[in-house]
């Protein structure tokens, strides 16, 4: 490097959900002595060696699916949901809700969360955490009534990180937190003779 002259490197690297984060560099070798400070000697009050640190923001990709057992049910039978909403990573999520109320078509018998509780009244699954590559999942059964709304949304509504894809409780049926069960659309009434 010429006297006034200087050089660079651009460095480009993915991020990882958890490590050390500070990235050090220094001069390591130099064929000419340097008056204030020694190659590579790791001492970061020389001006031959910098670091940057920077903050990584958690990321969490949640999906979220719903199936029904039955997609014809008869009018008062009963029927259950399952969703199951998957954190595609990096990063573990916490604080994470699912909103599954269901619509007017049906009545609430019981529910069995894989973690978790279920309020019938809000719809509100709280589920807290679900670890990288990990999943959770809540069945939902209910009984089919003779009218009313059959199409039924289950949606993340919170998480405590980023979703690089999605944002959670903004009702978009393009984004995958978000899933309609197409059950009961066809209920059909029976009669005994």
């Amino acid at each position: 490097i010429n006297n006034s002259a200087s050089a660079n490197i651009t460095s480009t690297a993915t991020v990882l959900a958890s490590g050390t984060y500070a990235n050090t560099a220094q001069v390591t070798a130099s064929g000419q002595t340097d008056p204030d400070s020694s190659p590579n000697n790791n001492n970061p009050a020389e001006d031959d060696q910098a670091m940057a640190t920077p903050t990584p923001v958690a990321v969490a990709d949640l999906r979220l699916t719903k199936t029904v057992n039955n997609s014809t049910p008869n009018v008062g039978s009963n029927v259950t949901f399952t969703v199951t909403v998957f954190n595609d990573g990096p990063s573990n999520a916490t604080g994470v809700t699912v909103g599954d109320l269901l619509p007017s078509g049906y009545s609430y018998v019981s529910s069995t969360p894989s973690q978790g509780s279920y309020n019938s009244g809000t719809g509100a699954w709280t589920v807290g955490s679900i670890n990288n590559s990990a999943s959770a999942n809540i069945t939902i059964t209910a009984t089919v009534l003779a009218s009313g709304m059959y199409a039924n949304t289950a949606q993340v509504t919170a998480s405590g990180q980023t979703d690089p894809d999605s944002s959670p409780n903004n009702n978009n049926p393009a984004e995958d937190d978000q899933a309609i069960g197409r059950a009961a659309r066809r209920a059909r009434a029976y009669a005994r003779v």
